[in-house]
């Protein structure tokens, strides 16, 4: 299986961009490559070959091990072939991708009806349930449950783009550029909690109160992960996505000194170390980032 996940990736590499891939494969992952039979997979999670909307999912998945198939399937395959197929009728998904399909007896619909589940957020929170990472008890499931739509208005700019008006890798990586006398830091931009929902602030500037809120989190945590848990939260998972994503090589590899943020920086190298995790971040079965027009 592993072997199909590297022939995939050499297909994402001759197409050169994301629009050109046309191969539909199913990738085993959380567990499930390592022995199939052993760990029939729960979930299958279908998108496009990229990260972008599955890859917190994704993340959920394989930190657990929980068994399921990466149903990847190229921008040509899914416009020309899958995507013309879809019933009117309510399936949960409303044609659109990530789609997340449940293998479980017990989640079928009433007439034997696999569940499908669209949208990103529901998704992720129905993984997070699933999968032990959604909170100890209701009250700390709900505090998560208002750090991840923090997340998502925030460092997800409300599920739109990476790359929008609320947080930009881009914009913090100009802003990095800057000297050291004129760059803004997490001590120089302002407080989130000081700031309106409607400001003239730079995107770098709501970027950098937004990272400033959670390095107060992990300040208050005895752990170094959100809440105080002992093991990540699905809001770790997803915070982990976009700090991945900042310390790329063309953002800015060393944001947490240079914008003084040293829990996150130590946050994105315990999480990066975490076995399961560092096996997924290795393997082939990860999709690769595109640029986005």
């Amino acid at each position: 299986e592993e072997k199909e996940a590297e022939d995939y990736r050499a297909h994402l590499y001759e197409s050169v961009d994301l629009w050109s891939t046309s191969r539909r494969a199913s990738l085993p992952g959380g567990g499930a490559e390592l022995d199939p039979e052993a760990a029939p997979p729960r979930f299958t999670l279908s998108y496009m070959p990229m990260r972008n909307r599955a890859e917190v999912s994704r993340m959920i998945l394989e930190s657990t091990g929980c068994p399921y198939y990466f149903d990847v399937v190229g921008f040509k395959k899914w416009t020309d072939e899958v995507k013309p197929l879809s019933v009117p009728e309510w399936r949960g998904d409303f044609g659109k991708l990530p789609v997340l399909t449940s293998h479980d007896a017990a989640h079928a619909l009433p007439d034997g009806t696999p569940l499908r589940i669209g949208q990103e957020t529901a998704i992720t929170r129905f993984l997070a349930r699933e999968c032990g990472v959604a909170g100890d008890d209701v009250a700390e499931e709900a505090r998560l449950d208002s750090l991840f739509a923090f997340y998502f208005c925030t460092l997800r700019n409300n599920g739109l783009t990476h790359e929008g008006e609320h947080y930009s890798a881009g914009a913090l990586r100009e802003e990095a550029a800057r000297s050291a006398s004129e760059r803004l830091t997490r001590t120089t931009a302002a407080k989130y909690r000081a700031t309106k929902r409607v400001n003239d602030l730079s995107v770098a500037e709501r970027g950098l109160s937004a990272l400033g809120a959670f390095e107060e989190l992990l300040e208050m945590s005895d752990t170094g992960f959100l809440l105080s848990r002992t093991e990540p939260s699905y809001v770790d998972l997803a915070l982990f996505v976009e700090l991945l994503e900042l310390s790329e090589n063309e953002h800015v590899p060393d944001f947490a000194d240079v914008f003084h943020l040293p829990r996150l920086g130590a946050f994105l190298e315990t999480m990066r170390a975490r076995p399961r995790l560092d096996a997924y971040l290795r393997s082939p079965r990860r999709m690769p980032r595109y640029a986005r027009p």
